[in-house]
């Protein structure tokens, strides 16, 4: 399955964990609806549609690693 954006890449969820368990500073972002957000999410998390964030970068840190879920 051909990726929309190769710049994009795919990590493991353990990854993720050791930054959050590292207090790495790193920036989570739900992509999901907000109804699904409201109902659970990482704490910490940003809520940011898939589609709005293809519209723009929203401000996004360029110093960090940012991970969308």
């Amino acid at each position: 399955m051909a990726v929309p954006f190769p710049e994009i890449g795919r990590v493991s969820v353990d990854k993720v964990k050791r930054h959050l368990d590292a207090g790495d500073p790193v920036v989570i972002v739900d992509v999901r609806s907000p109804e699904a957000f409201a109902a659970a999410h990482i704490p910490g998390a940003l809520s940011i549609p898939l589609r709005a964030m293809l519209d723009g970068t929203h401000g996004m840190p360029h110093d960090r690693e940012i991970f969308l879920y």
